[in-house]
């Protein structure tokens, strides 16, 4: 699980679209020393949690999860 913070100090939230591949490889933020098994550092996207509002103090979640090659999306009781 990564966290990537969209919130700017005082809980304004940063502004924009963000695309996320398919796969990472976080190998590039990785010390040899602290894999010294050289296990692999590469990811595959399945899952996503959305913020929906202005501010780190109001608003809503909504998750998405990949399953057999499509994305489904829960909100609150509803999925589709």
């Amino acid at each position: 699980m990564f966290h990537i913070k969209r919130f700017e100090y005082m809980g304004s939230k940063k502004a924009g679209f963000c695309e996320y591949r398919r796969q990472i490889d976080m190998s590039v933020f990785q010390r040899k020393e602290d894999n010294p098994y050289g296990e692999s550092a590469k990811y595959e996207l399945i899952g996503l949690t959305v913020h929906k509002g202005a501010t780190d103090r109001q608003g809503h979640y909504i998750a998405y999860t990949l399953r057999n090659e499509s994305w489904f999306r829960f909100d609150d009781e509803e999925f589709t």
